[in-house]
């Protein structure tokens, strides 16, 4: 991915001296062509949402602190894309700008002022909030720190979609599948590397990297490197069992990314069985180059340990030593269920990618030349 850009913003009443500086955090949280901003009615004015670092917390913690303050929204946020530093008479003003996923809903926390502008979250097209920010940033106003916040939200949300359009044409050559267990990701992503002289990543091609692992960055791929009695792994509850695979997806997709930011140098197609989110996929990927494959929840509760390999047995024989085997099988598959809920596949269902579903009465071969379609590689 790329570095961090550091643009400098300086008023004109600007000394060269400061007395005071206050560091603030900003999520740029986009869905699809639409951005999420906070509007305060009072003063008719539009933020980016985001505000001041509190005490010792982390850069990143506080991003997503005020975004959920500010807009009620819980949000995961990537590496830093941006810092804009202002100086203005009155101080200087470093801002960290991140791209955020929304990851769910909370409670607003705002502050008296806030509250009494009228302030609250507004999904608004992207074009029109560019828009926006341009045309105030071009005011000639007398509140010159007003008139540079608007350049500052113009400057960060500009310099954002560059490099959102940067990451997709560092991507074109990548060719990603995501979707539920037992749809055939993998055979198809196999089939194409094969057939496209391409470079497969199967699943969990992250694991190439699993030594090396900080446990203190990783803990959740790093739980089961280091854990010592696998029993313990089958005994959790189907909800430390759901936490722990949701850890692990985000996790992967920060792996995934370094790899492929190694792999598309050799420039050469590249099909992927991914753990990459919606959100991130939506970010890097072209509508064309992401296909969604699909079966039944169910099956991948019920035919969990029907699969030869290797990992599967290793837990049934786990297991199946428990001393009420039954017990702790009902449990796994309580958690199974979790992570296989119909809600997992209804965002993968309408999240705007191609669809794939299951089909037993379809050969693999016919599954193969609707994935070629898909992606634009039958001619």
């Amino acid at each position: 991915m790329n570095e961090m850009k550091r643009i400098e913003i300086v008023g004109e009443n600007y000394t060269g001296k400061w007395n005071r500086s206050r560091v603030s955090c900003r999520g740029i949280v986009l869905d699809g062509d639409r951005i999420l901003l906070t509007y305060e009615k009072a003063v008719d004015q539009w933020m980016i949402p985001g505000g001041g670092l509190e005490g010792d917390e982390s850069l990143e913690n506080c991003c997503r602190r005020e975004v959920a303050e500010e807009t009620g929204y819980q949000i995961e946020v990537s590496p830093c894309v941006l810092e804009i530093d202002e100086y203005y008479e009155e101080g200087k003003f470093p801002n960290f700008y991140y791209f955020g996923k929304v990851t769910g809903r909370c409670e607003m926390k705002l502050t008296e002022q806030e509250t009494e502008r009228g302030t609250g979250p507004k999904w608004i097209p992207i074009e029109k909030a560019i828009a926006i920010f341009g045309t105030h940033a071009s005011y000639t106003d007398t509140d010159e720190m007003r008139r540079g916040m608007y350049l500052r939200e113009y400057t960060a949300l500009t310099e954002a979609l560059d490099r959102n359009t940067e990451d997709k044409k560092r991507y074109e050559n990548v060719y990603f599948i995501n979707g539920t267990a037992y749809a055939g990701k993998s055979t198809m992503v196999k089939l194409l590397a094969e057939k496209h002289d391409g470079i497969l990543c199967e699943e969990n091609y992250h694991d190439a990297l699993l030594e090396e692992l900080d446990k203190e960055e990783f803990p959740c791929l790093c739980y089961t490197r280091d854990l010592e009695d696998w029993h313990d792994f089958i005994r959790r509850s189907p909800e430390e069992y759901k936490t722990w695979i949701d850890g692990v997806s985000k996790e992967c997709e920060i792996l995934e990314l370094r790899i492929l930011d190694e792999l598309v140098k050799e420039n050469k197609p590249i099909f992927v069985d991914t753990n990459i989110s919606l959100e991130t996929l939506k970010e890097i990927a072209e509508p064309d180059h992401v296909l969604i494959m699909l079966a039944d929840p169910m099956i991948s509760v019920n035919r969990f340990f029907e699969r030869p390999d290797r990992e599967k047995q290793f837990l049934y024989r786990l297991i199946m030593e428990e001393l009420d085997p039954e017990a702790t099988m009902e449990n796994y598959r309580q958690g199974l269920m979790l992570i296989n809920s119909q809600e997992s596949y209804d965002r993968l269902l309408h999240s705007g990618f191609q669809v794939i579903h299951r089909d037993e009465e379809r050969s693999i071969e016919e599954t193969l030349s609707l994935v070629e379609d898909a992606f634009g590689l039958s001619h």
